[in-house]
C-alpha cells in the first residue's frame, strides 16, 4: 500500500509533456516541461537590431518563443487589474525573473503585434491575397480599443476603419496599396497613442512565399 501512494505522489508532481502547445502562457499555466529560453529577452533587447529574423528548421520552437516574446513584452491592453500579477507568475520563477531591474523596465512595457502567416498557405495567389485581407481585417479588429478608449483623431479614426473593414468591393490598386500600408499605419497608430517604440512578430513569414 505504501508503494501505491508513492507512486500516486509522484505522478500528481509529474509535469505534462504539453505536446503542441505554442502558446507560453498556456504551457507555463498547464504546469507542463519548459526549457527556460527567456533569457534570449535580454539578449534580444540589448543586441539593438530593428530587425531580427529567425531561421530554424520545423518544430524549433520558433513560434512558441514568439509568443514568449509576446507575453513579456506587451502592454496590459486589457486593462486587467491582475496584469502584473499574472507576468510575475509566468516569468519570476524563470531565469529572466532574476534580473529584477530588467524586468521592471522592459515587462509588460510595449505594445506588441502579433501576427502569423499560417492560415494563407493557398493553392493560388488570389486565394493568398483574399486570406491576406482576412488577415488584416482580424488584427484591426482586435485593436478596435484604440479607437474606443483613444482620442486618436477623425483621420485616424477614419483610416482604422477602412483597414478594419477591408474588402474587395474598392478599386484593386487602392486594396493591394491598403494590404501593402496596413501594418505601418497600425505601428504608427500605436506609437501614437502609447508614445513607445513597438514590437512586431511576424510568425510564419515563409508561407506566401
Amino acid at each position: 500500500m505504501t508503494g501505491i501512494l508513492k507512486d500516486s505522489q509522484n505522478i500528481s508532481t509529474r509535469k505534462n509533456i504539453g505536446t503542441g502547445v505554442m502558446v507560453f502562457s498556456v504551457l507555463q499555466e498547464n504546469n507542463s516541461y519548459y526549457v527556460d529560453k527567456t533569457s534570449f529577452i535580454k539578449d534580444l533587447i540589448n543586441d539593438g537590431k530593428t530587425t531580427l529574423l529567425f531561421t530554424r528548421p520545423r518544430r524549433f520552437g520558433k513560434t512558441l518563443t514568439q509568443s514568449m516574446l509576446k507575453e513579456f513584452l506587451c502592454l496590459n491592453y486589457e486593462e486587467r487589474a491582475d496584469h502584473d500579477e499574472k507576468l510575475h507568475k509566468l516569468f519570476d520563477h524563470l531565469q529572466i525573473g532574476a534580473d529584477q531591474e530588467f524586468c521592471k523596465q522592459h515587462m509588460g512595457r510595449y505594445p506588441v503585434i502579433f501576427i502569423s502567416f499560417k492560415g494563407i498557405d493557398q493553392s493560388s495567389y488570389e486565394g493568398m491575397r483574399s486570406e491576406l485581407i482576412l488577415l488584416i481585417r482580424t488584427l484591426y479588429r482586435s485593436f478596435a480599443f484604440l479607437t474606443e478608449r483613444s482620442p486618436i483623431g477623425k483621420l485616424y479614426l477614419n483610416a482604422f476603419s477602412d483597414y478594419a473593414e477591408l474588402n474587395n468591393l474598392k478599386p484593386r490598386t487602392d486594396v493591394d496599396g491598403q494590404i501593402t500600408s496596413s501594418l505601418g499605419f497600425l505601428c504608427e497608430l500605436l506609437n501614437k497613442v502609447y508614445d513607445q517604440k513597438v514590437v512586431v512578430l511576424i510568425d510564419e513569414y515563409d508561407v506566401p512565399i
